[in-house]
């Protein structure tokens, strides 16, 4: 080979070199977005992991000792505030309704008084009272099913 056909060789290299570096860009800014996908998925799974915890700690609570204390029901309110940005308004909904029947718990568990006490209030209806917190600690017992089927879909990695 002469050295015109050699230059020629390396024009005709370096016009095809251009639609390489484009391919090989290509293919590492899809890679890029991959593992940016998952990474965004990976957080997302961890905040949404964070609430989920939170409301099984609370449920806990709640079962362990029979109510929550205020302390403890403000705290998990400020915990998964953020709920409304990581789930669709079902899993929020969800939360709210839980959060309400812990306060009413909460509520009634403060009204409660021993039968045996003598300085009940005038207007004290005890049958009323147990009722209700009985009504509203069932409720919240029976939660564990039907909270983990609110979180499946957001946290099933098997997907």
């Amino acid at each position: 080979m002469t050295v015109a056909d050699w230059e020629q060789v390396l024009r005709m290299a370096s016009y095809a070199a251009a639609p390489c570096i484009a391919v090989v860009g290509a293919v590492i800014a899809y890679q890029q977005y991959g593992v940016n996908h998952r990474k965004l998925k990976l957080d997302q799974y961890d905040r949404r992991m964070k609430i989920y915890a939170e409301l099984k700690t609370l449920l806990s609570i709640i079962v362990r000792h029979g109510r929550a204390s205020d302390k403890e029901l403000f705290e998990f309110r400020a915990k998964v505030a953020e709920a409304d940005f990581l789930f669709r308004p079902e899993v929020m909904e969800y939360l709210d309704e839980f959060y309400k029947h812990a306060i009413e718990l909460s509520m009634w568990s403060d009204q409660y008084r021993d039968y045996t006490q003598t300085s009940q209030p005038p207007d004290y209806d005890h049958k009323k009272i147990v009722d209700s917190k009985h009504r509203e600690f069932r409720w919240i017992c029976d939660q564990y099913g039907p909270a983990l089927e609110k979180f499946r879909p957001y946290l099933d990695i098997t997907r």
